[in-house]
Parts: structure tokens; C-alpha cells; sequence
């Protein structure tokens, strides 16, 4: 099989499960997209790459956006199972009344990856230090991520299907606010080159009360 027939079985096979994806999104009371999650990394040496990240988000009751920011952080290698990645973030956000707000924060990366029975594992900590325009006061954060990720010969292409939970805990308040379930499917098209489509299941406190909102994302991942 040719490799145009390939990627056109691979595009199918996308559209198909996107659609899916929507449907099911479409059947509970809030959902959104992640309109654009573009990542940039550029290797500086062999310990440290450089990485550029821009998002914008969209909910079905808060348009034309919700949530956009962009970063700039440094991936630090001192081991294969280990990054360190200190980042600075910017971020714009509608509230429930129209209101845009902005948001400076820093934060640090502590990811430990391995491999094992033929998956990857990435296991992600993050401490946050946050501050608002719209309130006087430094939040502090903590949030887990733990990945699996495995590549798989799909119709003679390799992909990448991996799932995700991640925790929030905001240390200033005491308590879990916040989590997102995600699985997806990222395929290589390039060298340079890695497109993802994924869905997520984002679960958030509202006073005593837990809500959801589906998404729908893709990424793309530029390296050089």
C-alpha cells in the first residue's frame, strides 16, 4: 500500500472517530474545543530545548473564547527519565459575565518517563505560582499528570494512542478543583512534524458541586 493511501485510510480513520467524539460531547450539557494547541520546540544542545506553546479554547456558552494563552519554557535533560521545564504563562479568560481577565503565572515541570511491557509512561508534577488581575492574593497550585502511550501499526502506519488523568489541587484553598480525563491518538507526519486528536472529559468544583464539559482538541507539535 502506498504511502498516500496510507495517510488518506489514516485521515478516514480520524474524521470517523471525531465525529464520534462530537457526538458523544454533543449528548451532555456543556462541551468545547480546543481550537489550536500548537507546541514549538527547538533543541538547543543536548540537555536543553527550548519550547513555545499557544492555545485557544472554546465553550459552547462562552464564545468567541474562553481560555487563551501563550508560554515559553526551557526543557532541561539531565537523564533520559527525567525533565525539568521552568516555564513562564500568560492567559486570557472569559468569566461567566462577558468579563475578560488576565493571568501571569510561573511554574515547573518535574516529569519522570519510562517504559515498560512495551508503553510508555510519563508521570508530570507541577507547582504553580499564579496571580490575577481580578484578585490582590498569589495562588499556588499543584497538578499531577500521569500518561500511557504506546505506538501500534495501524493499516501499515504507525500511530500513537495514549490516555491521561490529570489532578489539580490548589494548595491555597486546600482541595481538588479540578480534573481531566483524556484519550487521543497522535500520529508522526514528518520528521519535524506530530498532529493529535483528542478527547477530553473536564471535570471542575463549583461550590460544593462537581460539573463537566466535553472537548474536543487537536495539537500539533513543530520540532527542530
Amino acid at each position: 500500500m502506498g504511502y498516500k493511501v496510507k495517510n488518506l485510510f489514516v485521515t478516514v480513520g480520524v474524521l470517523v472517530i471525531s465525529l464520534l467524539l462530537i457526538n458523544t460531547a454533543s449528548a451532555r450539557d456543556n462541551w468545547g474545543f480546543t481550537l489550536s494547541d500548537l507546541v514549538v520546540k527547538y533543541k538547543l544542545n543536548d540537555d536543553f530545548t527550548l519550547k513555545l506553546n499557544y492555545n485557544t479554547s472554546a465553550k459552547e456558552d462562552k464564545k468567541p473564547f474562553y481560555y487563551s494563552y501563550a508560554r515559553v519554557g526551557l526543557i532541561y535533560s539531565p537523564y533520559e527519565w527525567l525533565d525539568l521545564t521552568p516555564t513562564y504563562h500568560h492567559a486570557y479568560s472569559r468569566a461567566n459575565n462577558g468579563k475578560l481577565s488576565h493571568e501571569d503565572r510561573l511554574f515547573l515541570d518535574t516529569t519522570f518517563k519510562w517504559k515498560a511491557m512495551g508503553l510508555k509512561f510519563s508521570d508530570r508534577n507541577r507547582m504553580e505560582l499564579r496571580n490575577f488581575d481580578i484578585r490582590p492574593d498569589h495562588v499556588f497550585r499543584y497538578r499531577n499528570e500521569f500518561k500511557i502511550s504506546k505506538v501500534v501499526d495501524f493499516m501499515g502506519t504507525k500511530v500513537v494512542p495514549f490516555i491521561s488523568n490529570e489532578i489539580w489541587y490548589d494548595l491555597t484553598d486546600h482541595e481538588a478543583d479540578f480534573n481531566w480525563a483524556t484519550v487521543g491518538v497522535s500520529k508522526r507526519l514528518t520528521k519535524n512534524l506530530i498532529v493529535s486528536l483528542y478527547y477530553r472529559l473536564e471535570s471542575f468544583k463549583t461550590g460544593e458541586d462537581w460539573s463537566e464539559t466535553n472537548f474536543i482538541g487537536t495539537g500539533v507539535v513543530l520540532s527542530y
